[in-house]
Order: C-alpha cells, then sequence, then structure tokens
C-alpha cells in the first residue's frame, strides 16, 4: 500500500497521508487497512528482525 505511486507520508506520524476517498477504496481492497490510517506498524524493528530474510520468488502461486 505505502509503495503504491502517489502516496502521501507523514513523517511525523508515521502513517499514510491519503484523502478520505482513498482510504474507501482501500478499504475494499485491502480489508483491515485502515488500521494504519492512526498509527504505524507496532513493532516494526522487532518484526524486520524476525522477517527480514524471508522472500518470495512466486514459483508457489
Amino acid at each position: 500500500m505505502r509503495r503504491q505511486s502517489g502516496i502521501g507520508w507523514d513523517h511525523l506520524n508515521n502513517t499514510i497521508d491519503m484523502d478520505p476517498g482513498w482510504w474507501r477504496t482501500m478499504k475494499v481492497e485491502i480489508p483491515g487497512c485502515s488500521r494504519f490510517k492512526k498509527g504505524p506498524l507496532q513493532n516494526e524493528a522487532e518484526l524486520t528482525v524476525m522477517f527480514n530474510n524471508i522472500t518470495n520468488d512466486e514459483s508457489d502461486n
């Protein structure tokens, strides 16, 4: 979601900064995404350590 072209980023709050219409569209496409409207990913540093070496080459799809 964050890596899409044209996405605004609020560096102060570490949240995605987009208009309400964009969020409505995303909520349909990605259920549960609205939690990132109010706050950043929790425990990001720990998650990076845990999952840093995991990659997906899409060979199983």
